[in-house]
């Protein structure tokens, strides 16, 4: 495009160093992130039970997180809960304990494990940034003390999240 370039008018045009510097940065970030791309990560939360009930979620936890960071997607892939007794179970959610997030139950033919019920999810359970897992039991009997959740995700930036379909 042409410009007509007008005597006694001030133009503040890139110098060649300052082009550098700004391709250079993009750069940097457009690797940083390829660098990154997926890695495995784990995760781990515990909660104790008061009047027979327990909630562990990604707001009220702190460090603790059961969630992507911001600018991260997961790919949950093992989910390990930890501490039930007898009978009692415990419900899986993400965000909310609410009906239309409903994920699984412990009583829903999880694998035993240990002293835990084990979670594998092959089809994935994805998580987007915003969002948690929330691990909640009500109307315990048998259990009492600490419940302890933990497992591992695929970790990758947003902009990666095509790497986990298939």
């Amino acid at each position: 495009m042409k410009q007509k370039i007008m005597a006694g008018r001030d133009i503040d045009a890139a110098t060649a160093d300052e082009v550098r510097a700004a391709v250079d940065h993009g750069l940097k970030s457009w690797q940083r992130e390829v660098i990154t791309g997926a890695r495995f990560t784990r995760f781990s939360a515990s909660a104790t039970i008061a009047n027979g009930a327990f909630t562990l979620d990604g707001v009220s936890l702190g460090s603790e997180r059961l969630g992507p960071n911001d600018g991260f997607v997961w790919d949950v892939r093992r989910l390990r809960v930890m501490g039930l007794q007898g009978a009692d179970s415990a419900g899986i959610w993400i965000n909310a304990t609410d009906p239309s997030t409903y994920i699984a139950s412990t009583s829903d033919g999880a694998t035993p494990a240990g002293t835990g019920a084990l979670f594998r999810f092959d089809r994935q359970l994805v998580l987007q940034p915003g969002e948690w897992l929330v691990v909640a039991g009500s109307g315990l009997v048998a259990s009492t003390g600490q419940i302890t959740v933990n497992g591992q995700a695929i970790e990758v930036p947003v902009s990666h999240q095509w790497r986990l379909i298939g």
